[in-house]
């Protein structure tokens, strides 16, 4: 027998600040840890289930944040799944720290700010939701700045600095000593002042895989324009120009590899033939964070898999093919004076855009390989949403004016979507029961309308469909 240490984060008073990671052991028989590259997220026949659940009991308890007593927003909260490695675990909290316990104790080894111990000017993290990714010697994790931080420039009394009221320096991803808690080197997966790495970082051999979303979804409905001198709280931002991405990078010196952007934007890299390029007006797609936790890594197909959400704006023509859906009630409809080969049911792959979808990426080159659409069309931010964005309106009404100081400027499409994009990577299922007395492996992936997806992963073909709702 086994003592197992599992680790929790809770609150330990309702509604109260101060969060803790909490570990419980628990007697069971020795395992082998199952984790795994396909994202299963499962034990594998490990410790907790139904008959053993009831014999969880508190070893220790590591207090990330004070109870202060006032109303909780989240401070200290742990977001993430921590990365165990030997006796140690790694995780970020929502204070922004980075942290290294002894995962049998308890016993703090480090504790690093990502403001004031990981920063410079130019490359400011304020927090990360990752679990750490462990590479040898390395902890990599990718920044997420949070929505706060835009208001620091608009806060009476907050004075501006480089370290403490970045205007927003872009996705950074750190690799950290995890002996020191030292950066090691640091590099931009992306650029965008919106830029962010929700989802955790997965990694294969000599690569990492950061998936790249941005906080304009947010923005389009919530400021004015930050990025002018001095601030004018009558403007609006000029959304959108953010582009999701996935990026692969060298683990050991934070080269960037190669960068697959999931949607095309106005084809700045003139990837387009011209009469293509022609169909992205007045504007060309833009948003389609990946995000949710890490990329799903297939070695034996040496590629990626990952799912991606809705896109911000979209251009005139998916505006008209969806409203001849829409009209039609035919999801085949077509539009007239699309150049040849085009038509809307291809649309969005001829314009390599892969928004609401599932695809596969090949590890080395960066190349989509198969792409799944569960959208043909979903252009929304929360410009487009309700007039005091479900509440949030009455609680931050600095950071959320009433009514929609945006609607009129960043939704202007027509019509405008659902909303309805994948809010987790796929996962890969080894060795699945697939009919007829046939196994094999699959690709999964749930929508945010309901519906779960099986494909296969050598050609993303659908091999089944569901709604679980």
């Amino acid at each position: 027998m086994t003592s197992e240490a599992l680790m929790f984060s809770f609150s330990p008073m309702k509604r109260w600040q101060g969060f803790a990671l909490l570990l419980l052991t628990i007697q069971v028989p020795a395992f082998a840890e199952g984790i795994d590259l396909q994202n299963t997220r499962s034990f594998h026949g490990g410790p907790i289930n139904n008959e053993t659940v009831s014999q969880l009991r508190v070893k220790w308890v590591y207090q990330t944040a004070p109870d202060t007593g006032t109303a909780s927003n989240a401070q200290g909260s742990i977001s993430s799944t921590p990365a165990v490695d030997g006796p140690y675990l790694y995780f970020n909290d929502m204070t922004g720290h980075l942290t290294k316990l002894n995962r049998f104790t308890g016993k703090l080894i480090w504790r690093k700010n990502y403001v004031n111990d990981l920063s410079v000017p130019g490359f400011v993290a304020k927090s990360s939701r990752n679990t750490p990714y462990v590479k040898g010697d390395l902890i990599i994790v990718g920044s997420n700045m949070g929505l706060v931080d835009r208001l620091c420039r608009l806060t009476p009394g907050a004075t501006p600095s480089a370290l403490g009221c970045a205007s927003g320096d872009g996705a950074i991803v750190l690799a950290i000593n995890k002996q020191t808690g030292q950066v090691v080197w640091r590099t931009k997966a992306d650029t965008h002042p919106s830029a962010k790495i929700t989802g955790s970082i997965s990694g294969h051999e000599n690569m990492i895989f950061a998936p790249v979303g941005n906080w304009e979804e947010d923005w389009a409905r919530a400021y004015p324009n930050i990025y002018v001198e001095p601030v004018d709280p009558a403007s609006h931002y000029p959304c959108c120009s953010a582009r999701g991405s996935l990026v692969a990078m060298d683990v050991n010196t934070g080269k960037i590899l190669w960068k697959r952007h999931t949607n095309i934007g106005d084809d700045p890299d003139h990837e387009l033939p011209q009469a293509l390029r022609a169909l992205l007006r007045p504007k060309g797609f833009f948003g389609t964070s990946t995000y949710g936790h890490n990329p799903t890594v297939d070695v034996s197909r040496r590629q990626v898999y990952i799912a991606t959400a809705q896109t911000t704006t979209a251009p005139q023509v998916a505006q008209d093919c969806e409203l001849a859906r829409r009209r039609t009630g035919d999801p085949n409809a077509n539009i007239p004076g699309l150049p040849a080969g085009v038509n809307c049911n291809n649309l969005n792959e001829k314009l390599k855009t892969y928004a609401n979808a599932m695809l596969a990426v090949d590890m080395d080159t960066g190349r989509v390989n198969w792409v799944h659409y569960a959208h043909k069309y979903d252009a929304w931010n929360h410009a487009c949403g309700a007039p005091d964005l479900y509440g949030w309106a009455t609680v931050v009404p600095a950071l959320f004016p009433v009514p929609i100081s945006n609607g009129r400027n960043n939704c202007t499409q027509t019509p405008i979507g659902p909303d309805m994009g994948f809010g987790q990577q796929p996962k890969l299922v080894r060795n699945a029961d697939l009919g007829g007395g046939k196994r094999g492996d699959i690709v999964v992936g749930g929508n945010k309308d309901g519906r779960l997806f099986g494909l296969d992963p050598g050609t993303g073909r659908k091999i089944w469909e569901t709604n679980v709702e």
